[in-house]
């Protein structure tokens, strides 16, 4: 078979089943408002297994919300800046991009911050990767 009558033949398969407006791909099932001074927000991270969401909120830090009860937890301490969450359950370790270069760890359970590395003098950070 030739290649036009292939690229003929699944136009016209995908012709048969046209979308409609009304077709939509997710549905909004209800919103929560955050109090903030800043509205700018970068990265968020959903815990594997859990319902808490991490949202890296930048000039208002790392927000901790409870997917399921639809309330904010917490606020990591010192987060202010946060930028590029990255979660490590197996190891109970949460990390945090900060854009003054900075490296924030914290104890996921807990959410107590261990630590803040400096590691770039340039400018921010903008996301994390464990491999």
């Amino acid at each position: 078979m030739h290649l036009r009558t292939r690229f003929a033949l699944l136009l016209a398969a995908g012709a048969a089943f046209p979308a409609t407006a009304g077709d939509t791909l997710y549905q909004l099932e209800n919103t929560t408002r955050l109090p903030s001074t800043d509205t700018d927000w970068d990265y968020i991270r959903l815990e594997p297994h859990g319902s808490r969401l991490f949202m890296a909120r930048r000039k208002d830090g790392l927000t901790v919300f409870d997917v399921d009860t639809r309330k904010v937890l917490a606020t990591v301490e010192n987060s202010a800046g946060a930028n590029g969450p990255l979660l490590l359950p197996q190891f109970d370790r949460g990390y945090v991009a900060m854009t003054d270069g900075s490296l924030l760890s914290f104890e996921l359970k807990s959410l107590k911050v261990i630590d803040r590395i400096r590691l770039a003098d340039d400018g921010g950070l903008n996301g994390v990767v464990f491999d």
